[in-house]
């Protein structure tokens, strides 16, 4: 069985869907997926003037013609829907029982560089699936391949799923895995015995916790202890040279969602694609 069967492109036809079209055809490649390009064509507000007639059509063909150079073959599907974007992509990830999500990220001005897209956020913040997203730069940039996987974890009760998770994929790729875990460096504008203790007692509590993480993961990579004045940011930067960062984003369902404020800053930082579980 493949570790991703069922893999769900939601296009919006944006110069950002276009440029990760030959990513996520690997990654379907990859995994022997079956490949679902889904567009949700919009309604109008309560009160606007309906469609044209003739619209679905167009679109139809637009989306059957989307990244036809690389987005083809047998196990490539197109579905067109009407509605609200976020709302009829999660629809179809549970009508269809989708295992991946692949889709951009919005940063396109500095303005906004601290936002994720709205659709974006809404799939991260309530898919049951993971979602694979592209790095939150003004310029995307996708890996010709996977070569270096890091997966960050918080020592949390779900970091055994998800650090075995990451080193199925990081095998599926023949791809190297660096395990990290960050935790806050003492400011030295504020040293002192206490902030010292505390310091070291994260660091010592990660390094006991890890041992038996990594044995119910299955896997014998060592932990690597980030240390930074911001969690997302020393991860951020240890993704320098990192094809892809895998990462949890928890399971509380309703007004929290699955999308904590950690997981936020990891997406709109990372210089690399993240995978969020």
């Amino acid at each position: 069985m493949s570790l991703f069967e069922n893999i769900l492109f939601p296009v919006d036809f944006s110069h950002r869907s276009e440029a990760i079209a030959p990513y996520v055809a690997a990654a379907a490649a990859q995994f022997e997926a079956r490949l679902t390009l889904l567009h949700v064509l919009d309604l109008p507000k309560p009160g606007e003037e309906p469609p044209f007639a003739g619209i679905a059509e167009e679109f139809s063909s637009k989306l059957r013609t989307f990244g036809a150079g690389v987005l083809a073959g047998r196990f490539v599907h197109h579905v067109l829907r009407t509605g609200r974007p976020a709302q009829e992509i999660l629809r179809f990830i549970e009508e269809e029982n989708i295992d991946l999500v692949i889709m951009p990220t919005h940063g396109f001005t500095r303005f906004r560089q601290l936002l994720l897209g709205s659709v974006t956020a809404s799939v991260l913040h309530d898919a049951a699936c993971p979602v694979w997203t592209t790095a939150h730069s003004e310029e995307t940039v996708m890996p010709a391949s996977i070569r270096s996987v890091v997966c960050a974890i918080d020592m949390g009760p779900a970091s055994n799923d998800v650090l075995a998770k990451a080193h199925e994929v990081a095998a599926a790729y023949g791809a190297g895995l660096s395990v990290v875990h960050s935790v806050p460096a003492v400011d030295p504008r504020f040293e002192s015995e206490v902030a010292a203790h505390a310091h070291r007692f994260l660091v010592d509590s990660a390094q006991r916790a890890y041992p038996e993480i990594a044995r119910a993961a299955g896997v014998a990579m060592p932990l690597e202890v980030l240390e930074g004045r911001g969690l997302a940011a020393s991860i951020a930067a240890r993704c320098r040279h990192a094809d892809l960062l895998i990462i949890g984003r928890g399971s509380v369902k309703g007004v929290l969602g699955r999308l904590r404020t950690n997981c936020h800053d990891l997406i709109r930082l990372a210089p690399c694609p993240v995978l969020s579980l």
